[in-house]
């Protein structure tokens, strides 16, 4: 996916690195290898649909049913988090 960097203020940037590397260890996200994405479940979690919701908002991520997948601007946000 495509999509261009949004720009973040740098206190948003790292709140969302954040929020990326939790949701990644506790809320069941995962890696896709075959399709190369992140994906972030978010069903029957309210947070979680808020979340996703604001990474969509933001250009970070795309609605996959279920689950948001991460846009590799989104995804280029998690590794350099995931990198330190």
């Amino acid at each position: 996916m495509t999509a261009a960097a949004p720009q973040l203020s740098p206190d948003t940037e790292v709140a969302i690195k954040h929020l990326l590397g939790v949701w990644l260890q506790y809320g069941g996200g995962s890696f896709d290898k075959q399709r190369g994405a992140y994906f972030f479940p978010h069903q029957f979690m309210s947070i979680g649909e808020d979340a996703a919701d604001y990474l969509i908002s933001l250009g970070l991520g795309v609605d996959a049913g279920y689950c948001v997948q991460l846009t590799e601007a989104g995804a280029a946000l998690l590794n350099s988090h995931l990198e330190n």
